[in-house]
């Protein structure tokens, strides 16, 4: 063979090696930035945390009966398309520093979660002197 052949040969499998190379460094680089940071998830999260501490207050009675909505449409501005889960959990503290876990509320998991999804996490002192948990989980729909 000619050695102007073979160069072009081995230059084509360069170009070919160098593209697919760079086309899975960009693809993996885009996908680990949407997952590490995805920002309508954390806000319809925070929201909707937020939204459920402020029905409930610090009142007890009111965690008690609160049963936890995992339709997005029942909170005040989650964006569209948005799945949520929700886990509350109650625990008491004895004086002598002992952790009691009281009950656990959840509504039904998402199924996976995935590694987009984004959590928020609240908790709040009743008046009882007990204190919630909230969990609330957000990925798209």
């Amino acid at each position: 063979m000619d050695q102007a052949f073979e160069a072009a040969i081995a230059f084509a499998i360069f170009v070919a090696a160098f593209s697919a190379s760079q086309y899975t460094a960009i693809t993996v680089y885009e996908s680990s930035l949407k997952g590490l940071y995805e920002p309508k998830l954390e806000s319809a999260a925070c929201i909707v945390a937020s939204e459920i501490l402020l029905q409930n207050g610090k009142s007890s009675e009111k965690w008690s009966s609160w049963e936890p909505i995992c339709q997005p449409g029942n909170y005040f501005s989650p964006h569209s398309g948005v799945e949520l889960e929700i886990k509350a959990t109650c625990y008491s503290i004895d004086p002598s520093g002992a952790v009691t876990k009281l009950w656990i509320k959840h509504g039904p998991p998402l199924a996976p979660l995935g590694r987009h999804a984004q959590k928020y996490v609240s908790g709040a002192v009743l008046d009882d002197g007990t204190f919630v948990r909230l969990e609330v989980y957000a990925k798209d729909g």
